[in-house]
């Protein structure tokens, strides 16, 4: 071939190339797959809590004091949980010999937390009058069920 061919061939892939950089540059950028999981997981809760309402036949008053014990409990929980992680990252980062303090201060985090549920569950209750609550306990046992795994998994052996 000519060097005048090859010459047309380099320059046409400059500007390919120059015209893909810039294509990859400049495309718009992507929304953030963040703002959809936060969208799911407010749906995913809230679609709980209405299911609750609707069992309970809860009136608008019974799901405004609901919605404020459910607000003040998982702020409480997350203030909790954020100290055992804060402890289990001091536990991992001790070179010397571990502490016992740092694990009982851990279960005095975990039985705050089965408090603060316990607590919980006992003050949404009493927000019910008495033909909800004989309801609630039922939703209450079957939800218990469901977080109580290890039962289910000693009963396997």
């Amino acid at each position: 071939m000519d060097k005048k061919y090859y010459h047309i061939i380099i320059v046409l892939l400059i500007v390919l190339n120059v015209f893909s950089w810039r294509l990859w540059w400049e495309k718009p950028p992507m929304p953030p797959m963040h703002d959809k999981e936060e969208i799911e997981n407010d749906k995913r809760k809230n679609d709980g809590a209405n299911r609750l309402y609707e069992e309970l036949d809860l009136s608008e008053d019974q799901k405004k004091q609901f919605e404020t014990l459910r607000k003040e409990y998982f702020d409480k929980v997350f203030k909790i949980n954020k100290e055992l992680d804060d402890i289990r990252r001091h536990l991992s980062n001790e070179e010397q010999d571990i502490n016992d303090s740092l694990f009982e201060e851990m279960g005095t985090r975990k039985t705050l937390l089965e408090k603060e549920t316990f607590m919980h569950f006992k003050s949404l209750r009493e927000v019910c009058d008495e033909e909800q609550k004989a309801k609630f306990d039922t939703v209450q046992k079957r939800m218990m069920n469901r977080f109580n795994r290890w039962s289910h998994r000693r009963r396997d052996r």
